[in-house]
């Protein structure tokens, strides 16, 4: 098994145990909007150490809540759940490496940089819609 393949099964598994979680927010407005008030507070609080991927992270943000207030919708469920799986696996500052220690965010990067390259044509679909003037409202939901 290649290294590649080994993270992948690696990342899945790490992901797995928020999946649960992440199908009750899609099915609770309230709690959806709450995760996105967190995602933005948690990246404000942590700007420093999250530097290297926040524009990864604004890039799901961005996604998740165009779709949450209806303004995009071009986006399968499947995506959508992953999304918010791995919004919710950021905020959580205990994971496979607690936020508190020093290089705690690593696990973080490489979760949403994976999310991202697991549904790239989801993510060049939203960025060509953003692009032909689509707004995104930067509000939170």
């Amino acid at each position: 098994m290649s290294t590649k393949k080994a993270f992948a099964g690696l990342l899945r598994g790490i992901l797995g145990q928020y999946l649960k979680e992440a199908l009750a927010y899609l099915k609770n407005p309230k709690k959806l909007s709450r995760l996105l008030t967190a995602v933005i507070v948690y990246t404000r609080k942590n700007k420093d150490a999250v530097k290297t991927f926040l524009k990864d992270i604004l890039l799901l943000w961005e996604m998740l809540n165009a779709w949450f207030k209806g303004e995009y919708k071009d986006i399968p469920k499947k995506t959508i759940v992953l999304i918010i799986t791995a919004l919710i696996y950021f905020i959580s500052p205990i994971d496979l490496i607690p936020d508190w220690l020093p290089g705690g965010f690593i696990d973080d990067a490489a979760v949403i940089t994976w999310v991202l390259q697991s549904m790239s044509s989801d993510v060049q679909k939203f960025k060509a819609w953003k692009k032909n003037g689509k707004k995104v409202s930067l509000s939170i939901a």
